[in-house]
């Protein structure tokens, strides 16, 4: 079963139709990633453990706040470039998005990078970084649809989403 099939049916059983909370799917989704099985991965020292190409769902805390109108402390990301160097990881957020339509652009990011809208493209610092998930390809574009970004600002006080998806139509 596909990770946004299982969080699906766990709303179903738990809540039937009733309204679900950010912080649930947002906790539903880092529980049901955790019990995927994981690839071999790439190693540690050369990469992170990271894989570029690959999606994945992780915590995250900006270092440097005030050089940012906003930041998403819970990116999904495809991994673009790794610079172990500096201590950062290139990405491409799709909760930059608007849900009507990111989960059909973030599957095509996987077969395609040349059409990444700048404004999903993210430095993050590796040791900003906490509780990373791999997601796995056959299901990016079904957890894309769950709003469990949370958008923040220099102070850390919560930005509307619609604010940030009004930007990239």
């Amino acid at each position: 079963m596909k990770p946004s099939e299982q969080i699906d049916q766990d709303k179903r059983r738990e809540f039937g139709g009733r309204f679900v909370s950010q912080d649930w799917y947002r906790n539903k989704m880092f529980e049901v990633l955790a019990n995927q099985p994981q690839e071999n991965q790439t190693h540690f020292l050369d990469t992170y453990g990271l894989d570029i190409g690959k999606f994945y769902y992780f915590t995250y805390s900006a270092r440097y706040p005030n050089r940012y109108p906003y930041w998403d402390r819970f990116p999904l990301a495809q991994i673009l470039k790794i610079n172990t160097q500096k201590g950062t990881i290139l990405g491409a957020n799709v909760h930059y998005l608007n849900p009507a339509y990111r989960g059909q652009v973030a599957k095509n990011w996987i077969n395609s990078l040349n059409s990444i809208p700048e404004i999903c493209l993210h430095t993050y610092i590796i040791s900003g970084i906490e509780g990373i998930s791999k997601v796995p390809n056959n299901d990016v574009e079904g957890l894309s649809k769950y709003i469990v970004e949370l958008f923040v600002d220099e102070r850390g006080q919560r930005v509307v989403p619609n604010r940030v998806w009004s930007g990239n139509k």
